[in-house]
């Protein structure tokens, strides 16, 4: 039985998904009073769901953000640059989150 349970695929819903990202961004010291920090997690939500996000930051991911968080494209790439230039790393934050994001989700079985 044992050996049956450590082979079964966990099936991660969205808001266990959501818990791993939210995790991982506090790690990182990205707190959740951050003025950005839904766009954040809607961000890395969508580049988990789809990660050619990563390629078209500009012209796809950040509208997308915006229409589901109701603000500006602006408003998402200060967000999201302010988050990344406090970890030290801006030009690499969403890709070094989402990365992370995805090994965690792997050890957990999804």
């Amino acid at each position: 039985e044992l050996e049956r349970q450590k082979e079964a695929p966990v099936d991660l819903t969205a808001d266990k998904i959501d818990r791993v990202i939210r995790n991982t961004l506090i790690d990182y010291g990205i707190k959740p009073s951050l003025a950005g920090f839904r766009s954040l997690m809607v961000a890395l939500r969508l580049i988990h769901s789809d990660p050619t996000y990563l390629k078209g930051m500009h012209n796809r991911l950040y509208p997308e953000v915006a229409k589901i968080t109701g603000t500006t494209v602006k408003s998402v790439e200060v967000a999201i640059g302010y988050a990344g230039r406090n970890c030290g790393t801006p030009k690499t934050f969403l890709p070094l989150m989402a990365s992370r994001i995805d090994d965690t989700i792997k050890l957990a079985g999804g």
